[in-house]
């Protein structure tokens, strides 16, 4: 089949092909937007489990810092 063979359609069939095209676009801006939107949402959620983590860690130390000072004797 020859590629540059002129391709014969119904303007109904061509009308509905169009309109079906325009949809997809549409419905993939929709679906990038949302993305989008997921992927911001994911890095605001990170920053704030390493906000958690070092703060954790933070007290984690500090917990022990007070164990060592009241069990370990003094010379």
């Amino acid at each position: 089949m020859d590629s540059k063979a002129p391709v014969f359609v119904k303007i109904e069939d061509y009308k509905d092909i169009v309109d079906l095209i325009a949809l997809i676009k549409d419905r993939l801006k929709q679906a990038k937007f949302l993305l989008d939107k997921v992927k911001e949402i994911k890095e605001q959620e990170d920053a704030e489990i390493s906000t958690w983590s070092r703060e954790m860690d933070d007290v984690d130390q500090r917990i022990n810092d007070v164990d060592r000072a009241l069990f370990e004797p003094e010379l």
